[in-house]
């Protein structure tokens, strides 16, 4: 990265750093202005009388360089510095990975019973059928395997809930089907 190089020409100092680089009062930087014309400077109207810019440029080199010494570095330090600003982690739910398997378990039953009952002309049998098949424990062994034996109203009252994103909140474990808190 390339260091970036300050135009002296657009950099105006007030009185207070002038005053400090050269070691004397402000009174004294102020009254020099007016009598000497041996800096660039801009007055501007404030409430209450007239403030000074001085031109950095228009100072002493060895001033300047004492400016960009003290001031400029510390300015630019200040931007890259790190801020301690004591802010507390807010700590994310965690879903233990039981959890989600049980909520995808569930999910792929749900999946798989809509697909079995939209074949079907009659849906109450279908309903009766996939259930039956579903607790023998031999039609598809690994969701049985987490979620066991279950009931077609169990089935039902999951198909009829909103899905949402499972990783917003745990799902609240029932007798069967995780529900999600909105």
């Amino acid at each position: 990265m390339a260091d970036k190089i300050l135009d002296t020409t657009k950099v105006w100092l007030d009185v207070k750093t002038v005053a400090e680089l050269k070691g004397i009062t402000e009174r004294a930087v102020r009254l020099s202005l007016r009598q000497q014309n041996k800096y660039k400077f801009e007055t501007e109207d404030i409430r209450g009388g007239k403030s000074y810019k001085i031109c950095l440029s228009s100072l002493e080199p060895e001033l300047q360089t004492k400016f960009l010494n003290e001031y400029y570095k510390a300015l630019v330090l200040e931007e890259t510095e790190e801020i301690d600003l004591n802010i507390q982690p807010v700590q994310e739910k965690i879903i233990p990975e039981s959890m989600k398997r049980v909520a995808l378990a569930r999910l792929d039953l749900l999946k798989l019973w809509k697909e079995y009952i939209k074949e079907k002309t009659n849906k109450s049998q279908a309903n009766e059928e996939f259930l039956q098949l579903y607790n023998t424990g031999e039609f598809y062994k690994d969701i049985f395997e987490i979620l066991k034996t279950t009931s077609m109203r169990n089935i039902i009252t999951q198909s009829e809930k909103k899905p949402q994103n499972l990783s917003n909140s745990p799902p609240k474990v029932g007798k069967f089907f995780a529900t999600f808190s909105s």
